[in-house]
């Protein structure tokens, strides 16, 4: 419980607390002047009494942050693109497919380049670094298939590292990560938690960015006269596009270490399930579809059928059984040899009390 505590401060202080004082004193200075007095009165800060507004402003930040962090997860498919209309989706969309192709054509041209030259040579190895660059940052920037595209850079980032285990090892990585955290070391989780805690703060901040943005343009609407603050809106719509690129750069490196988690511990997990390891990648892809279809549908397990551990009491109940069947076998041999032994001096008198017969024989 304890340490559940310290990460949830931790996440909500590096995550959204800054976020949430920004748009909170913004909101204040901008709105406070137009609330009814009734209001200020109620809230208490009518009064310029430093402490009671600096109260007033830690508790409403602290709740603005807290709900941030809960919904941090619908803030990162808000960027990936999940929310937006499906023409305007298809439209963006584009833009990213227009980016992959040329990511792919020049991984092609590296490729080709690499024809023709000698392996020990100092320009075949400068090709074949080039190509090893393009072709990591076209895998870490877009999943395999085009039909997996998402409208956003950000989006097609996190769908690359969510697919990556099921292109190399047949895992299914969105099903599998929350048992695979079970089993990644303390140290490299805490690396993960600073990553994604770093992409949380960005996109906050970049959404918090638009918001102050629309409400100096709320606020310039009832002015009379404009003056040079009506470039805050537009200083704060290109500080929420910096942060964004900022938590695209961020995500690459986060999705780094995911791909890692499942290329390092991904066997740790076979083991915590108490599943045998696979003998080569083709029955190892094999084994991750056998043991997704068992978690989820309960069928086509990935347990081998071994013979039950013997007890004391099973093996006593098994020497029992094994007493019940010779005391039978002997009783039946007894009581066989019984009746052979009645049976013979029957037979043999009624042969003897026949008559012969004068001549027969």
């Amino acid at each position: 419980m304890e340490t559940l505590l310290k990460t949830v401060g931790r996440s909500l202080l590096v995550s959204s607390m800054i976020p949430a004082i920004a748009f909170v004193t913004v909101t204040m200075v901008i709105f406070a002047p137009h609330l009814p007095i009734d209001l200020l009165v109620w809230l208490k800060i009518d009064e310029p009494d430093f402490g009671g507004v600096l109260a007033f402003v830690l508790v409403t930040s602290f709740i603005a942050a807290y709900t941030l962090m809960i919904l941090n997860w619908m803030l990162v498919r808000l960027y990936e693109g999940y929310y937006l209309p499906l023409p305007v989706a298809r439209r963006i969309a584009k833009r990213q497919i227009k980016r992959h192709n040329q990511l792919a054509h020049d991984v092609r041209d590296s490729k080709k380049q690499l024809e023709g030259l000698k392996r020990d040579s100092d320009l075949y190895r400068r090709r074949w670094r080039e190509y090893v660059e393009r072709k990591g940052q076209l895998t870490a920037q877009f999943p395999d298939n085009v039909t997996d595209f998402l409208p956003s850079r950000l989006g097609n980032i996190y769908r690359a590292f969510e697919d990556y285990p099921f292109v190399r090892y047949g895992m299914h990585g969105v099903f599998f990560w929350p048992r695979l955290a079970k089993v990644i070391p303390a140290d490299y989780a805490a690396k993960l938690e600073e990553l994604n805690n770093a992409v949380a703060f960005l996109l906050a901040s970049s959404l918090i960015s638009v918001l102050i943005g629309v409400e100096v343009i709320i606020a310039l609407i009832s002015m009379e006269t404009l003056d040079l603050r009506v470039f805050i809106p537009l200083a704060c719509f290109v500080l929420s596009r910096f942060f964004y690129h900022a938590a695209t750069s961020t995500a690459l490196t986060y999705g780094h270490y995911v791909r890692t988690c499942y290329d390092l511990f991904r066997l740790d997990l076979l083991a915590a399930l108490r599943i045998e390891p696979p003998a080569n990648p083709d029955d190892e892809k094999e084994l991750w579809r056998r043991v997704h279809e068992f978690l989820v549908l309960g069928e086509d397990s990935p347990y081998r059928r071994r013979a039950p551990a013997h007890s004391p009491s099973m093996l006593l109940c098994t020497a029992g059984q094994l007493i019940q069947t010779w005391v039978a076998l002997i009783f039946w041999s007894g009581f066989s040899r019984a009746l052979k032994w009645i049976s013979a001096p029957v037979g043999n008198s009624q042969m003897n009390i026949i008559p012969v017969r004068a001549g027969e024989g």
